[in-house]
């Protein structure tokens, strides 16, 4: 006969079918949880591992919008400093523009503009051994056709004047270093009766080419 523990003898008034259904309801249940909670673990898991790929996508879509906003500031400080030289550069149609403001500023101090001409410049000697080139892929269509896109124009211009004329002119041709810088001032000869000196004056000012 089963001897019963001392703390289950309250059992013993139960009957044993009636305890037996008890553990099969209880059991089934047990195992019905058991089978609904494992797959919803594995689930979890899964999930938490989607969220965890996403917030690392998320993170990098984050470095690399900010790497492009630097990257769109710093194209934009660039372009700005590329118009900004640029507009120190004339084209040929304002080069005509500019020596009528020079020659309106020397007679607004009192001085003759006599003649303007530009000074060719002589092409350098070819050196012996060139330098390897890229291919021309690589390089602009105006580099590969020859074109320079920007280069210095020197012009002589002859005045009449006085010293005073003279030094009143420089300094408001100052104002406009930014295009035009005068190269060299020569006094020819001695005084002109009424007229003041002869005044060679080479300015030297930056033309864009239009053909790059």
């Amino acid at each position: 006969m089963t001897q019963w523990p001392p703390a289950l003898d309250f059992l013993k008034s139960f009957d044993r079918k009636l305890l037996m259904d008890l553990g099969i309801r209880y059991g089934l249940v047990v195992f019905f949880f058991a089978v609904l909670l494992i797959p919803s673990c594995g689930r979890y898991q899964s999930l938490k591992g989607q969220l965890g790929a996403k917030k690392a996508l998320l993170q990098t879509a984050r470095l690399k919008l900010s790497q492009a906003q630097k990257a769109q500031i710093d194209r934009n400080a660039i372009a700005g400093e590329i118009l900004s030289f640029e507009e120190r550069f004339f084209t040929d149609e304002e080069l005509s523009q500019m020596l009528g403001m020079v020659s309106d500023l020397a007679k607004q101090n009192n001085l003759q503009m006599r003649s303007s001409k530009p000074i060719k410049e002589t092409a350098p000697p070819t050196p012996a051994i060139q330098a390897i080139k890229p291919p021309a892929a690589a390089l602009p269509a105006a580099q590969t056709a020859g074109v320079a896109l920007y280069s210095d124009q020197e012009f002589e211009i002859e005045l009449t004047g006085t010293y005073h004329s003279l030094g009143y002119f420089l300094s408001d041709l100052r104002d406009y270093k930014k295009f035009i810088r005068a190269k060299k001032v020569s006094m020819l000869g001695a005084a002109i009766p009424q007229g003041g000196h002869e005044i060679r004056l080479i300015l030297q000012v930056y033309l864009r080419n239009q053909e790059a």
